[in-house]
């Protein structure tokens, strides 16, 4: 949903959907998928500029 905003240009609430898929990303596994997700929201706060 981050990435949808983002694209919209509506960074406000990319940035609250990025904050809510972090506070939950703990509950994804190490696994391939896992860490695929994990890197999309790195690249993506990046892009966003919210590296908390």
């Amino acid at each position: 949903m981050s990435d949808c905003y983002r694209k919209l240009g509506d960074v406000d609430r990319a940035r609250e959907h990025l904050r809510q898929a972090r506070a939950t990303i703990g509950a994804l596994g190490d696994d391939e998928y896992g860490r695929l997700i994990k890197d999309g929201l790195e690249r993506l706060a990046e892009e966003l500029g919210d590296t908390t």
